[in-house]
């Protein structure tokens, strides 16, 4: 699917998503997710959107603005947002990102215990060649958020 947002440019997808009972009940889900290459002509305002938004900004500067601050994502960056709050965000020109909106039963509790704790964008200074996340960032983040999980999960060390 091609977005129609202003700015977009057509090399960009985007997919929606409708999960089945069992999932709304359950699960964390996406409802929105894709791959976007921008001009400094995109841009979000909102003062609500049902679901939450983890962004990871490949390329560019994502500008956003979100809890009385005003903070610039960069490459390797992640910002997450709980988009029932007032948000906005627009790019400098060739930004590039992936993005997915989601939802859970338990995902807007979750996500705000994150983003009270780590706040809402976390710098991604532990990378690999290839840009992505070092794997202890996201174990450190959890560890810190849920210290219990660590010590009865093996997966989380």
């Amino acid at each position: 699917m091609k977005s129609v947002d202003v700015g977009v440019m057509p090399n960009s997808v985007c997919f929606s998503f409708t999960p089945p009972d069992i999932a709304r009940d359950l699960y964390f889900y996406p409802t929105w997710c894709g791959h976007y290459f921008c001009s400094s002509r995109y841009y979000m305002r909102r003062d609500f959107y049902p679901p939450l938004l983890v962004v990871y900004v490949r390329r560019g500067i994502f500008n956003v603005e979100y809890r009385g601050e005003v903070r610039q994502a960069r490459s390797g960056d992640v910002v997450l947002l709980d988009c029932t709050e007032p948000h906005y965000y627009y790019a400098d020109n060739n930004l590039e990102f992936l993005y997915m909106h989601y939802e859970g039963s338990n995902a807007h509790a979750i996500t705000r215990r994150i983003i009270d704790l780590h706040g809402w964008l976390m710098r991604g200074e532990e990378k690999d060649e290839q840009g992505h996340l070092v794997p202890s960032s996201r174990n450190c983040v959890l560890s810190r958020t849920f210290p219990q999980k660590q010590k009865e999960n093996s997966a989380f060390s």
